[in-house]
């Protein structure tokens, strides 16, 4: 089953408590909560309160979006620690960060096992809270190619270590299709956007609908429940979140 839900980042600039009665009024069933400027490290009760406001809503907290970077972040003063204890805090099963900072092309052995090796280390840690570090399937990092994703998945080889899945930018169906085939056993969730060709240019989700139809149809042969979380609008206008809300709904319906 896939379950529509938002990332909250898709609306920096509004109150937890808007985040949700927007959701709420959409019809979605969960919210990835961000770090920034929503949740932010080690604010375990803000974190609390933000679960208890969306659970009241009747609806799940779908992921802790925290933006550490595998390999960085520590490095630069965030504490994985203090990260987890967010998410703990949250009550999610999701914590998602990003596998470094740099493109695989661009990383030497040394790199590649400093990562791996960092993964092991939280999805170790996160384990022991009912948590599973989830990466964000991007570019600048060492999943921001399907082959590169699988290599790091299969290499940190934790049953806890997945990947969230999004089509890359410039690339038709066809090729994310084919693509979402080599890392379907580690897929633990979906943004959905329909942004092409690149970033920069930005659709309604109603228009990219025969490419998702093709996505979502290879996403509900999961053996899990997923969410498909929507992330960054049109224009980032609320009217255009709603009618992306609904087109989400009805692609859902649809497979």
């Amino acid at each position: 089953m896939i379950k529509p839900g938002l990332v909250s980042i898709t609306f920096r600039q509004l109150t937890v408590e808007q985040i949700v009665e927007l959701a709420e009024m959409s019809g979605l069933m969960g919210i990835e909560w961000s770090a920034w400027p929503h949740v932010p490290h080690g604010a375990v009760e803000k974190a609390a309160f933000t679960a208890q406001l969306t659970r009241a809503a009747g609806l799940e907290v779908a992921a802790y979006g925290s933006y550490y970077r595998v390999g960085i972040s520590e490095g630069q003063g965030l504490s994985f620690a203090s990260v987890l204890a967010t998410a703990a805090a949250l009550e999610t099963e999701i914590l998602r960060v990003w596998a470094g900072d740099r493109n695989s092309q661009d990383a030497d052995e040394a790199y590649f096992q400093r990562i791996v090796c960092e993964s092991r280390r939280i999805a170790e840690l996160a384990a022991a809270e009912n948590i599973r570090i989830v990466y964000e399937f991007h570019e600048g990092t060492l999943t921001n190619t399907y082959e590169s994703c699988r290599k790091l998945l299969e290499a940190v080889d934790r049953p806890n270590a997945l990947t969230y899945w999004q089509p890359l930018h410039g690339v038709g169906a066809e090729m994310n299709c084919k693509g979402m085939e080599m890392i379907k056993p580690w897929i633990a969730g979906a943004h959905v956007f329909h942004w092409w060709p690149t970033h920069e240019t930005r659709h309604l989700l109603e228009a990219g609908k025969k490419d998702w139809i093709q996505y979502f149809e290879k996403l509900k042969s999961l053996s899990e429940d997923i969410y498909g979380l929507l992330e960054f609008v049109k224009d980032d206008a609320a009217e255009n979140f709603k009618a992306d809300a609904a087109a989400l709904k009805k692609l859902i319906k649809c497979i």
